[in-house]
């Protein structure tokens, strides 16, 4: 785990009041939590409330906390680290899919807190909190949520569509049917995006449905 030294300069902590466990990190000042463990498949590793695809043996908590492609929708990673707006930093080790855990911790709508976050662009705070509510509330606020983003999407510039579009692709995973096909049904007609092959296998690896008889007659409709 490399963690940079502006990182702690920017929480006004010491190196030493962030300390290592078997289960993650712990900031020793506040009691804060960030988990990180290993993900199911080979290669992913669980970071916060999300899992990412990484290459290599270290994990660099600075690009985490500066690239929003990472942070956002991931409440516990945004709550622990001093998240910032660095859209142009490299992805070099880190893949800029993320994967919604399989046994997936269920949040309150209200969880997010947003107000905290450091960051000039105020799309990126509200995308936050409508990519953690799709993720892991309850069903009914994820959908409202998922409702959201799809607003979202039809008004955004590229590098925010195109986060948008992985957090409807981490839906692929989600445990509801409903999430999933209102999801897929909002990405079918959507413009390509870079590694816009995965978006699609992605639900179908997921091994679960993502169409139903309602889902197929929206489409049907759409055209």
């Amino acid at each position: 785990m490399r963690i940079p030294r502006w990182f702690f300069s920017d929480l006004g902590l010491l190196e030493s009041d962030i300390t290592a466990g078997t289960a993650g990190l712990v900031d020793t000042s506040s009691g804060r939590r960030l988990p990180i463990e290993a993900g199911a498949e080979s290669g992913v590793v669980r970071i916060g409330d999300l899992e990412y695809p990484i290459t290599g043996s270290t994990i660099d908590l600075g690009l985490f906390a500066r690239q929003p492609r990472l942070w956002v929708g991931n409440a516990a990673l945004a709550a622990f680290c001093p998240v910032k707006d660095g859209w142009d930093l490299p992805l070099t080790s880190v893949s800029s899919q993320i994967l919604l855990p399989w046994h997936r911790p269920e949040q309150k709508p209200d969880a997010v807190d947003d107000g905290s976050l450091a960051v000039k662009d105020a799309r990126q705070p509200r995308l936050h909190r409508i990519s953690a509510r799709a993720l892991f509330s309850g069903t009914d606020a994820a959908l409202a949520a998922v409702s959201r983003l799809r607003e979202e999407l039809s008004g955004a510039e590229e590098r925010s569509a195109n986060l948008i579009r992985r957090r409807l692709e981490a839906l692929a995973r989600h445990s509801a049917e409903a999430m999933r096909c209102l999801a897929y049904r909002i990405l079918l007609p959507d413009e390509p995006m870079p590694d816009y092959g995965r978006v699609f296998p992605s639900f179908v690896e997921s091994g679960l449905t993502f169409l139903n008889e309602e889902s197929i007659r929206a489409i049907a409709g759409s055209g």
